[in-house]
């Protein structure tokens, strides 16, 4: 697997910066860089690297964990530790227009549903409100880079991706420079083309894409 300086040493040749006695971008510039690079990678596509938490529930609205950026998609209720049944994803506002007032039912230990508003990340909702509900969920996470000689924390197909973003930082460094600044955007155009960005990619942060059609006759007391 490739290390972190791996990354930089491919970045280094395309910025055609591989003297040692006249480098223009030092290894620690480059890995600050790559350390960046992951932000903006989560950033585009959560799915690149995700954990499954198993979170205790109370009430009907929840706040993801400090160190993740999203939730990505919930799994299950759980019971004993043991997987239970399914936790659908449910749009706030379908859920809305057939119970509106589902947010103030009586609470269960059981979770049927989790509802996401794309316009807060941070937050969701679970249907019916929770009392001691334990659920699988997926999230995702920026990795943390470490050290040069540590493992690239990402899948090897995010690896050329990393080198295209920190090729367009450090070419932003001379931006002013004739040429330098289509050059940067040039790579960074490469980056977010790699990821799928764009409409599907802003939209892959939203869990309501995995959620089936809204069945009105589903939605009441939690068994």
């Amino acid at each position: 697997m490739a290390t972190n300086a791996d990354i930089v040493s491919r970045a280094s040749t395309l910025l055609n910066d591989t003297d040692p006695d006249v480098r223009r971008w030092s290894d620690t510039e480059l890995l600050g860089w790559v350390k960046e690079s992951m932000q903006a990678i989560i950033a585009l596509q959560p799915t690149a690297n995700t954990v499954r938490r198993d979170v205790t529930l109370n009430g009907v609205e929840h706040q993801i964990p400090t160190d993740t950026w999203s939730l990505v998609k919930p799994v299950c209720s759980l019971f004993g530790g043991n997987p239970g049944g399914a936790v659908k994803t449910w749009r706030e506002d379908q859920l809305d227009s057939v119970q509106p007032n589902w947010r103030f039912t009586t609470p269960s230990t059981i979770v049927s549903a989790v509802v996401f508003d794309p316009a807060d990340r941070r937050t969701y909702y679970s249907y019916p409100p929770a009392t001691g509900a334990v659920v699988r969920l997926v999230f995702s996470v920026v990795p943390s880079v470490g050290a040069l000689t540590d493992t690239f924390p990402l899948a090897a197909p995010y690896e050329p991706v990393s080198v295209d973003y920190v090729c367009y930082r450090a070419l932003m460094k001379d931006a002013e420079a004739a040429g330098m600044l289509a050059i940067a955007q040039a790579y960074y155009g490469s980056f977010v083309q790699a990821l799928g960005a764009g409409q599907n990619a802003r939209l892959e942060i939203n869990p309501n894409l995995d959620s089936g059609p809204m069945v009105p006759t589903a939605i009441g007391a939690a068994r």
